[in-house]
């Protein structure tokens, strides 16, 4: 076999070599023609141009730049949302709208609502604090709970809420876990001491009612001197019958007066029949009136208590009025036109509310106040700040658990909203100095005694036993005609003397508006002549 080999030309000139057949290139071949400048940049400008102003070209930029024109608006959004977000601007905004509309209601509530976002933007703030040597509370434990991912704890313990606490033991920077055996809160608690005691007793000003059990099985107990008390909750969860054990209690010191007002009117209170000095019963507009009245009598007994002497002591006086919604919400009005009912300052029992909050607990002038389901409309903000113990049972949302017990408690974990309907009746979250409360939580859960009515009418009449015969009043005239020798008569009654101090509370408690202010002066000047002038006996006018 042979190799085919085939010879290679050099060509002397060029220096390049070809095969056999061949055809060199030329010179004008072998070097191109040259290309001037101008007409080269002349032709890629005509391919830009070309490129530029093609149909497919001017979409896409269309595109682009309606794409970056969204980028740029959702940018400037997100950014004024977050503007919003971390300052009070947006409340500012509805501020001056709601003025520019002439609504300074609205502007009022807006201003509350920009002084508890700047409250709480705060608390955060200093909640952000390196601080080695703040103290563990059990919020702290949360945050750092929720922190790592566990959202509830309860919940990744087989608990639920109302099982699982933590509180602060004596060890610094310690925290205590407490877990309740599951379902073992919701066995009854057992019957109150009121009822298994017979010779339970109460003090007013040292004493505190025993109230029921917190959730860990210790027993609670709450004092009421001069403490106001708000009681509110869902209807039919146990309000009244937990407000009512606290006044059974009270009633057990003979010293204290009650003066009853029930708008709901089915009987819960009759067993202070004859040991109320007023007990008015029902739902009516009339029924109103006559609470508003009693409320404004209190206020005439509070302004001359405010008037003796400096360092005159006063027995208690606690007015009380169950269903307190139904007397905002009334819309009767009087003969000069001022309402009875609703929430501004022309509302009479709003106004008597106000007055007894402000300076009542001074001279042991007190109110307690049973309401359901709040709103604003149905218990005022002033009217709710006003009371030194809040109490809540379960109720629908958190903004109605910050109407019952304020802000304060529930960022701190006071969450009555997250108890369980008729699950979880007569067990109340209470916020007040008058209740031990674990250090670091704002709040407590009480499980109340239950103190059915047949109980409750043996504990009254243990009570009763204790006063000479009381005369309960059940209507309270609001109307201008009186007669004073009548009216003295009528609360004297059958006894052979009275003290005169005591008459003037009976007067007042018949007729506030006639009666409410009169002093020993002007009950002296009305029996001058009559033979039955007051007189001392055992070193006391009677």
């Amino acid at each position: 076999m042979t190799d085919n080999v085939v010879p290679l030309f050099k060509d002397p000139t060029t220096g390049t070599y070809t095969m056999p057949g061949d055809t060199p290139d030329t010179p004008a071949a072998a070097t191109p023609n040259p290309v001037r400048p101008e007409r080269r940049w002349k032709h890629t400008a005509r391919g830009l141009h070309a490129a530029v102003t093609h149909e497919r070209s001017r979409t896409a930029a269309r595109l682009v730049a309606r794409h970056g024109l969204y980028v740029l608006g959702g940018t400037r959004i997100t950014a004024k949302r977050a503007w919003d977000g971390r300052t009070g601007s947006r409340y500012e905004r509805m501020i001056r709208a709601a003025e520019a509309a002439g609504n300074f209601e609205e502007a009022k509530e807006w201003e509350d609502r920009l002084t508890r976002f700047r409250a709480a933007r705060h608390h955060r703030r200093m909640d952000l604090l390196d601080d080695s040597g703040a103290p563990i509370t059990p919020s702290i434990v949360v945050t750092a709970l929720r922190d790592l991912g566990i959202a509830k704890l309860a919940e990744n313990l087989g608990r639920h809420e109302h099982e699982v606490f933590i509180t602060l033991p004596t060890a610094a920077r310690t925290v205590r876990l407490w877990i309740a055996d599951s379902g073992a809160l919701d066995e009854p608690i057992g019957p109150s001491p009121l009822v298994t005691d017979p010779k339970a007793a109460a003090n007013y000003k040292s004493g505190k009612a025993p109230w029921g059990q917190d959730l860990r099985g210790d027993a609670a107990a709450l004092s009421l001197y001069q403490r106001h008390v708000l009681a509110t909750g869902l209807s039919n969860q146990g309000k009244t019958a937990a407000l009512r054990a606290l006044a059974l209690w009270l009633a057990l010191d003979r010293t204290v007066e009650f003066r009853i007002a029930d708008l709901k009117g089915v009987g819960d209170w009759d067993m202070f029949d004859g040991l109320a000095t007023t007990l008015i019963q029902g739902p009516t507009d009339e029924h109103v009136i006559q609470a508003t009245v009693m409320a404004e009598g209190l206020v005439a007994e509070m302004e001359r208590r405010i008037q003796m002497p400096p360092g005159t002591v006063f027995t208690p006086l606690i007015g009380i009025v169950d269903e307190a919604q139904v007397a905002f919400m009334c819309p009767a009005i009087d003969d000069e036109k001022k309402p009875y009912g609703g929430s501004k300052a022309t509302s009479r029992y709003f106004m008597a509310v106000r007055k007894i909050h402000n300076q009542g607990r001074a001279v042991d002038v007190l109110l307690w106040e049973g309401t359901q389901d709040p709103t604003d409309q149905n218990l005022p903000k002033l009217v709710r700040e006003g009371a030194h113990t809040r109490v809540s049972l379960v109720l629908g949302t958190e903004s109605q658990s910050r109407m019952a017990l304020g802000d304060k408690a529930v960022d701190g974990g006071a969450a009555p909203h997250l108890l369980r309907q008729d699950l979880d009746k007569g067990t109340v979250v209470v916020s007040s100095g008058g209740i031990t409360i674990p250090a670091g939580q704002t709040s407590i859960t009480v499980r109340t005694h239950f103190i059915d009515d047949e109980q409750a009418a043996e504990v009254a009449d243990r009570a009763k036993a204790l006063r000479e015969g009381i005369t309960t009043a059940h209507t309270v005239d609001d109307g201008p005609a009186h007669d004073p020798l009548a009216d003295i008569l009528t609360v004297l009654g059958t006894e052979t003397r009275v003290l005169t101090q005591d008459v003037l509370k009976r007067l007042a408690t018949l007729n506030g508006k006639a009666y409410g202010r009169w002093s020993f002066i002007d009950l002296k000047r009305v029996l001058d002549g009559t033979g039955a002038e007051p007189y001392k006996s055992e070193g006391r006018m009677v």
